[in-house]
């Protein structure tokens, strides 16, 4: 992975950190006094084109108590190098952050049935 010098290049790059926490069966709501967090993953993007987002991820590890810079650094080291990117399209009014919290429902499911294929 390349270390990321050139602000100018990662200027107009957004992120999104989605937590994964863990959480009792039995508890219905997030306590950050008893819950801790388990990794999670890091979402680069950038808009590629009107209305279409270019999106990479970083993949935490479960024991990451959220090291933003680690997360980040491979995020856009994917985006910039064009590792694992994927594309998502705003059209019709969509926001950004929900195309992408979309692709990344896809994209789990894609790879939990490439997996059991694969077995």
């Amino acid at each position: 992975m390349q270390h990321i010098n050139d602000h100018s290049e990662t200027a107009n790059i957004k992120f999104i950190h989605l937590r994964r926490w863990a959480i009792k069966a039995n508890h219905m709501e997030l306590d950050l006094k008893t819950h801790y967090p388990l990794g999670g993953l890091t979402v680069a993007y950038v808009k590629h084109a009107p209305n279409v987002y270019k999106v990479a991820f970083a993949h935490c590890n479960k024991k990451d108590h959220y090291i933003k810079k680690f997360g980040r650094d491979f995020a856009v080291a994917r985006l910039l190098e064009n590792d694992e990117v994927w594309y998502v399209s705003t059209e019709e009014g969509r926001k950004p952050f929900d195309a992408i919290v979309e692709l990344v429902s896809c994209v789990r499911e894609l790879r939990k049935n490439l997996k059991m294929e694969v077995r």
